[in-house]
């Protein structure tokens, strides 16, 4: 019993260690997807024949099964590396220097709606989170651009659903196989997802920021 309250202890201090996004995706890399491989579509049925691009070999496809795999899975509690990703979201954009508490109104400062981010996740689980995790570890200035404005007085908008929503949109064009060429190209589907996602994001931003949109000029429901 103390061994593993011992081992409690330790899964609970790691879990509020700071992550990488080459870490945690080292980790969703290996992590048991075999429940989440009967539910997911990874593409849409071809509307006729022919049609763009064709993923070029099963290594490819097996990327592509992982990430739809990814995108099921629902923020674990029990799961150190869940955590750090999602604290390791909140440090970034915030500046904040102690791990943030699992449930509380903090969350909101990164736009989640409520007390738990966990019920944000919608359809594209702890995939969401990687991409912004992604965001900000490989592109800081332009997540802390996005970050500043999306506190602004006037232009404020909910950052952290914004990108899951961004997420979402990535996978749909995964399933169309609207990424399959340059999946090809890089050699993983998942990296393809990457890279829209993030020329999504900076796209939005200077829209959002040239055209002095407002949430109420978006038809977005705060």
């Amino acid at each position: 019993a103390m061994a593993e309250s011992r081992l409690g202890q330790k899964q609970k201090s790691l879990s509020k260690a700071p992550i990488s996004y080459a870490d945690a995706k080292a980790y969703f890399d290996h992590v048991d997807i075999a429940e989440y491989l009967p539910t997911i579509v990874v593409a849409d049925e071809p509307k006729c024949c022919g049609g763009g691009s064709k993923l070029t070999d099963e290594a490819l496809k097996r990327d592509r099964a992982r990430m739809f795999s990814v995108a099921k899975m629902k923020l674990d509690d029990h799961d150190a590396t869940h955590l750090r990703v999602l604290r390791t979201v909140y440090a970034r954009l915030t500046g904040a220097s102690t791990p943030a508490a699992r449930f509380g109104k903090h969350w909101e400062d990164v736009g989640f709606q409520g007390n738990d981010p966990g019920t944000d996740l919608r359809g594209c689980g702890m995939l969401g989170m990687a991409q912004l995790l992604m965001f900000v570890d490989a592109h800081a200035s332009n997540a802390g651009a996005i970050y500043e404005l999306s506190r602004d007085a006037a232009q404020e908008f909910p950052m952290a659903p914004l990108s899951i929503n961004l997420t979402h949109i990535a996978l749909k064009a995964v399933r169309k196989g609207l990424l399959n060429a340059r999946a090809n190209a890089l050699g993983s589907v998942w990296k393809a997802a990457d890279q829209f996602y993030v020329g999504a994001f900076i796209e939005f931003y200077d829209r959002w920021k040239e055209g002095e949109c407002t949430m109420r000029d978006s038809g977005f429901v705060k």
